[in-house]
């Protein structure tokens, strides 16, 4: 299954990068499927698939050479809305120490803005910067597969694809940064509102709590968080209703969630 991928190749990585290496939020973009791993330990908290491959988009969405800019904003929204399928676990996913990228396709788009070629080897360090994406994606939408294929890094039969595969790329780096912009407008304002609690913190308490409470979201590292979220249970009506509902604030008779290891080195090592 899609979620078995993901667990496999979240325990590649894993294996890969070593204990040390703390809280990992892996993206795979297959020809078929984009899976999605985040973790402390070697068996992810959350594992999924979504059907937005690389090749999927491409023969479905671009049929067009180079595209029509209709076909390309019709691509984004579509990958937006399945992403929100998601938005639970990807909003708190930048809590990640690492955030790895294992397919062919990010490392296309490594190479192409900037990380050394293949032939340095696999221990060479390779990075792909949000904005440096961002940078690329509206070339490749003018761009021919041909002319992609020209491009260092890129191969004939893969450039086709290259553009849907940009997309979802972006589309995911920023799914995966909600947490971490959450904690950096906590940081300028007391509220999620601004100067005042309204409708927009009681909005934020169910993700955030959920969050939490499957240790996507590792508490450690979002101190402002902490003290928005201690603020919000200090108040009488939240108080009122935690008298109704599970000690998490979530209402209902669900199953106990699993607890996870903290961040950092396996015990005993």
């Amino acid at each position: 299954s899609g979620a078995e991928e993901a667990r496999l190749t979240f325990l590649a990585v894993r294996r890969w990068f070593g204990w040390s290496s703390g809280r990992l939020l892996v993206l795979d973009i297959g020809g078929g499927s984009l899976e999605v791993g985040i973790g402390n330990t070697e068996e992810p908290d959350a594992a999924f698939s979504l059907p937005l491959g690389a090749g999927r988009l491409t023969r479905e969405f671009l049929t067009s050479d180079p595209p029509a800019s209709s076909e390309v904003k019709h691509l984004r929204k579509h990958v937006r809305h399945l992403l929100g399928h998601q938005s639970q676990v990807l909003d708190v996913a930048g809590s990640a120490s690492h955030v790895v990228g294992t397919s062919k396709t990010f490392k296309q788009l490594a190479r192409l803005t900037g990380a050394a070629p293949s032939s340095a080897g696999s221990y060479v360090q390779r990075h792909l910067r949000r904005d440096a994406l961002a940078d690329w994606v509206p070339k490749l939408a003018r761009m021919s597969a041909k002319q992609r294929a020209d491009l260092p890094g890129v191969s004939p039969g893969r450039a086709p694809q290259l553009l849907a595969g940009a997309i979802v790329a972006e589309l995911v780096m920023d799914a995966a940064g909600g947490a971490r912009a959450l904690a950096d407008y906590l940081a300028k304002h007391p509220w999620f509102g601004g100067d005042e609690f309204s409708a927009a913190d009681i909005m934020m308490v169910f993700p955030l709590n959920f969050g939490m409470a499957l240790n996507v979201v590792d508490k450690t590292q979002f101190p402002k968080i902490n003290a928005w979220k201690a603020k919000i249970e200090a108040r009488p009506a939240y108080q009122r209703m935690l008298a109704k509902a599970r000690p998490d604030g979530m209402v209902g008779a669900l199953p106990a969630l699993p607890a996870h290891a903290p961040s950092g080195a396996r015990p005993g090592q």
